[in-house]
């Protein structure tokens, strides 16, 4: 589309252009699909080794390869519109400043794009989406899923391969596990330590709540899966531990040169009580009747009644031990 409107605009109306809309759309097609790719296939993977170096070494290496993208597109289309044709055909002109004029616009589109699916990364779409719009510049109230999830025996593991190691290695599952956690409906709200925040909508909906449950058992197949290749490379399993529940929110924004979208109110810190409550009880996977009332249990995942527990800070909750 966006190939299209810039060639109408800036060369069909030309007397000395040559052509029609089609090579626009077409170099417009070929470039966002080539960069597109090259996102998706070599930055945004797990194992990507072009994000995993230094920020500088990355962003030359995108910027080179995008650019790359740019030209060969152009040159490319022109090539096959010229074959088709019978004529050589140059829309963007035989003259330097076009050619620097549409690899200049290229750019910037790109860039554009790039900078939002970035952002995307860096703060999560619902943020971003909702830090434009102002959707919460004034609090509201408001109903959220919150599971955190944390990594079994991170202390030992530390002690045990280092520090760095140890980030390196944290670093791994959290990668591997935000794809299951996205596919799923959910958002990573923060890291903290060896646990992550993870935040739904509380829909009315069971079908869609249940959702959180059933990325609870990708998580931990994703745990299996992966169990001997990391074993092999950090000498440490990764197990994993989580605790649900859910309820009414205060949601806002918060901050002013870094700004955030910020979950306020008991459900948060009732969450935060149930996971140091399922470490001292070892349970892996404790959820509280609150949420689950309100969910439908997929296949594959039975609960055990715990009845009612004592959680500090609040009267006592009747709590089930989830079993995968």
């Amino acid at each position: 589309m966006i190939g299209y409107f810039y060639t109408a605009a800036v060369y069909l109306s030309r007397p000395d252009s040559i052509g029609n809309a089609w090579i626009g759309i077409s170099i417009g097609a070929l470039l966002s699909g080539g960069s597109s790719a090259f996102e998706l296939f070599f930055i945004n993977r797990p194992e990507s080794k072009i994000r995993a170096l230094p920020f500088y070494a990355s962003f030359f290496i995108r910027i080179v390869v995008h650019l790359s993208i740019i030209i060969a597109s152009i040159l490319l289309v022109q090539f096959i519109f010229s074959k088709i044709i019978g004529t050589r055909i140059f829309l963007i002109g035989d003259e330097i400043g076009d050619v620097l004029t549409d690899i200049g616009f290229s750019v910037v589109i790109l860039a554009a794009i790039i900078f939002w699916m970035q952002m995307r990364v860096f703060i999560g779409s619902r943020t971003l989406k909702n830090l434009i719009i102002g959707n919460y510049y004034k609090p509201q109230t408001e109903e959220r899923i919150f599971m955190i999830v944390d990594v079994l025996g991170s202390t030992a593991a530390a002690q045990k391969i280092g520090d760095d190691k140890f980030h390196e290695f944290l670093n791994r599952l959290f990668v591997l596990f935000d794809d299951v956690i996205h596919a799923h409906g959910g958002e990573v709200h923060s890291y903290v330590g060896d646990a992550i925040f993870i935040v739904w909508p509380f829909s009315d909906e069971k079908e869609l709540n249940t959702k959180a449950l059933v990325a609870i058992s990708e998580l931990n197949k994703v745990c299996e899966v992966k169990h001997d290749t990391i074993l092999e490379e950090f000498g440490v399993s990764p197990k994993i531990r989580a605790a649900m529940h859910g309820g009414s929110i205060v949601v806002g924004e918060m901050g002013r040169r870094k700004r955030q979208i910020t979950y306020l109110g008991n459900t948060l810190n009732l969450t935060s009580r149930l996971e140091g409550l399922a470490k001292q009880l070892n349970i892996p996977y404790l959820i509280s009747d609150d949420v689950l009332m309100r969910m439908s249990l997929p296949e594959g995942i039975t609960t055990k009644p715990l009845g009612e527990k004592a959680v500090k800070g609040s009267a006592k909750k009747s709590l089930q031990f989830l079993k995968l």
